[in-house]
């Protein structure tokens, strides 16, 4: 006997009836759709430490982008077959055109000859649309004619909620012959090889075993029949294929990416769903709706066992007015928005994340073939008690505890390796250097990218080390560098350290432009400020910070000056962040010299007004300046010696970041009001939007204060009233700041 079975990948209905018609046949050899690559793989997918779902990895080591993922849940035709043959001890293969091949016809740009691209006629180029949709989905095709909209949903009620039944692939088999030879639709090549190669195993298995099972996505099944086919036109067509070097393993799999393009396309969307069936058939349906209400409930919804008891009775109820054998998740979503939400659909995200797609996560046995970097990754994942899942969990790293600032170490080398399973957070409202938040996960794509990572070393330490000095050594601008310096810290990288940080005084040491010694600076002040707390060395980073800061002070004053508006805008930003690092590093020579340089640029003409507004406050708020020279500078920016455009921009720069300089200084404040009372109508008119955005920076409570304040009609203390004022006036600015400033 040598049967043929049809199934749907990762169709529980199928995985169903196909291990009842395998314990009938009682096969000697059972053969699987699925890339040859991997048979070596099958003996591992009876270990006890294999946990579906999980998927074999087949990739080429020369090309990683070439890689192609074969997942499996416990519910997977294919991995039913597979379990039913290794615990039988029957021989068991997968025998679809393998990757090796699918690989070198990538590189050779094999074309499809269905592609409508290729022919000009727009008649049949959609006609050739349309078959190429009908083949990528013969079973939407087949729903539509039955009058269903979605083919899953005809299928589930077909196949998948039924019981299981041995006889059921008889009529896939005669149903997708009649399909095939209705349509006639024209093969694509690589269609045409595959099943031609998988002609030939089957042939192949049929001279030694008397009794076969082939395992195959329905559509093929007419394909397979191996009697209307010759085997000498099968061997021509493969005759000459070109191969490609490949290596294989089992991964990790989640439900989340089930639905992800694998090896034959396949894919689920309702995966939980689905392990529910398999797991029980006739009560899914009650488990279904108990697990959701549990989940409502955690939300604050009120869902009592009386809700669950109707619920139940609602989706039966639907089931049989939709002549269905049991409910399904359509009938179950809708009892549940009924029942358990009064109609309101939002609640039912949750539910959809949980126990439609699911969050589960499989595991593969350690023993099982990994590079060395996978196997150090695995151990330390480990040793450091790292939970990583598909979904993000925020955590708490205290770096005074060693095993926190282990794990900090251990994130930061992955992210240097771009396999960011890790996202640094920022948590308002906690204070503390102590500190670190992040949100970790864990998707199986990674293990792609730690295979990519595996020519830098066997370990992560070494990689990470290998990749930065890499990095480091073709580097040609500071900006590279500049972020890696801090990041190398973080992640403690000792060895990579030195060869880092003499790139960077290398490349620091010819490099005249001021923008990148300045941008250069606030990284290499956050590792002084903070490397205590995360026990690193810094002694070669304060000798580096100790070089630059004389050099970006000796050149500040001539590049400010006649700065076009986007450069003054760059520069005022980095100003900024240089001021801050130098007064945080609280080295007194630095800052004696940086406002000295600050000081010279004041006095300085030429200076954008962005910049040279941004100055004034900044020697102000440090004391060099007092508040008569500030009245008599701002004053003069604001005179009419400015235009008004000139004069707004470095009010920008004045106020920027800087409300409570405003709020609590009346005489700045009356400055202010005086500048706004002379402007004109039309000048008023066209700086009104850069003012609104310069206020718009504010936070909403400053903006509320500052409202507040030009709401004010007058102080209560007769001595502040100025002799001349004049009411009527007075109202006036009050309504033009009023204006200005927002309500």
């Amino acid at each position: 006997m040598h049967a043929i079975y049809g199934i749907r990948h990762h169709g529980v209905g199928s995985a169903k009836s196909l291990l009842l018609a395998l314990q009938q046949q009682q096969p000697d050899a059972i053969l699987i759709e699925g890339t040859p690559d991997a048979n070596a793989l099958l003996p591992m997918a009876n270990h006890t430490d294999m946990k579906p779902p999980v998927a074999i990895l087949v990739y080429n080591p020369d090309q990683l982008q070439q890689v192609a993922f074969y997942p499996f849940a416990v519910f997977s035709p294919e991995w039913v077959a597979i379990q039913f043959a290794l615990q039988h001890n029957i021989p068991v293969s997968f025998i679809d055109l393998p990757q090796e091949i699918q690989f070198g016809l990538d590189n050779q740009n094999v074309p499809i000859d269905t592609d409508p691209q290729t022919n000009p006629n727009t008649e049949i180029t959609e006609s050739i649309s349309e078959e190429i949709h009908i083949k990528h989905d013969p079973l939407l095709y087949i729903a539509q004619v039955a009058g269903y909209e979605d083919s899953e949903r005809w299928w589930e009620m077909m196949i998948e909620e039924r019981a299981a039944s041995g006889s059921i692939f008889e009529a896939i088999t005669q149903l997708m012959t009649s399909v095939r030879a209705e349509l006639q639709l024209p093969e694509d090549m690589r269609s045409l090889l595959r099943e031609a190669f998988m002609r030939q195993r089957i042939r192949e298995a049929k001279k030694i075993h008397q009794n076969t099972a082939t395992i195959c996505g329905a559509w093929h099944v007419p394909a397979l029949q191996t009697e209307q086919y010759k085997p000498k036109d099968d061997a021509d067509l493969l005759k000459g294929l070109k191969k490609t070097k490949t290596q294989c393993l089992w991964i990790p799999w989640t439900y989340q990416r089930l639905s992800m393009q694998s090896g034959y396309g396949a894919g689920i969307k309702s995966p939980q769903w689905y392990e529910m069936l398999w797991n029980e058939r006739n009560n899914a349906g009650i488990q279904w709706l108990v697990k959701a209400a549990h989940l409502l409930r955690n939300q604050n919804i009120d869902v009592s066992s009386a809700h669950i008891i109707e619920a139940t009775r609602t989706a039966t109820a639907l089931a049989t007015l939709r002549h269905l054998p049991i409910a399904g998740l359509p009938e179950l979503y809708e009892s549940a928005i009924s029942v358990f939400c009064n109609g309101h659909a939002e609640p039912m995200s949750l539910i959809e994340q949980h126990l439609v797609v699911g969050t589960t996560m499989g595991s593969v046995p350690d023993d099982s073939d990994q590079t060395p970097l996978q196997r150090n990754i695995d151990g330390l994942i480990k040793r450091l008690k790292l939970k990583l899942t598909p979904e993000k969990e925020l955590i708490d790293l205290d770096l005074r505890k060693d095993i926190d600032l282990q794990r900090s170490h251990f994130l930061h080398r992955l992210g240097l390796l771009n396999i960011n399973c890790g996202e640094k957070t920022q948590q308002y409202g906690k204070k503390g250097t102590f500190h670190e938040y992040w949100k970790i996960h864990w998707q199986p794509e990674f293990a792609i990218l730690v295979i990519e990572a595996s020519i830098w070393g066997s370990t992560l330490d070494q990689a990470a080390t290998n990749f930065v000095l890499d990095v480091a050594h073709n580097a040609t601008q500071l900006d590279t560098l500049t972020p890696l310096i801090e990041q190398v810290l973080l992640a403690d990288l000792k060895n990579a350290v030195v060869g880092v940080m003499e790139q960077l005084h290398n490349l620091a040491a010819t490099t005249h432009d001021l923008n990148q010694l300045m941008n250069t600076l606030p990284p290499l002040t956050n590792v002084l400020l903070y490397g205590n707390v995360r026990q690193t060395e810094t002694a070669m980073v304060a000798k580096m910070v100790d070089n630059l800061i004389p050099r970006i002070v000796a050149s500040l004053p001539i590049a400010c000056q006649s700065l076009n508006e986007e450069a003054a805008t760059k520069l005022f930003d980095l100003l900024l962040k240089v001021h801050q690092s130098i007064g945080a590093l609280n080295n007194e020579q630095h800052t004696t010299d940086w406002q000295m340089a600050l000081v010279k640029l004041s006095d300085i003409a030429t200076v954008s007004p962005l910049i040279s507004g941004a100055v004034l406050r900044l020697l102000f708020e440090a004391g060099v300046y007092n508040i008569e020279t500030l009245e008599q500078r701002m004053a003069f920016a604001l005179s009419s010696t400015y235009n008004a455009l000139q004069a707004a921009t470095w009010l920008d720069g004045f106020l920027h970041g800087s409300a409570l300089l405003l709020l609590n200084n009346h005489q700045l404040w009356q400055v202010l009001n005086n500048w706004v009372a002379q402007l004109t109508d039309q000048h008023f008119d066209e700086l009104l939007p850069l003012l609104r955005r310069t206020f718009a920076k504010y936070q909403p409570a400053e903006r509320q204060q500052i409202g507040d304040l030009a709401n004010q009609k007058q102080h209560s203390n007769p001595q502040h009233i100025p002799p001349n004022l004049h009411p009527e006036r007075a109202n006036k600015v009050l309504v033009t700041l009023q204006m200005l400033f927002g309500d």
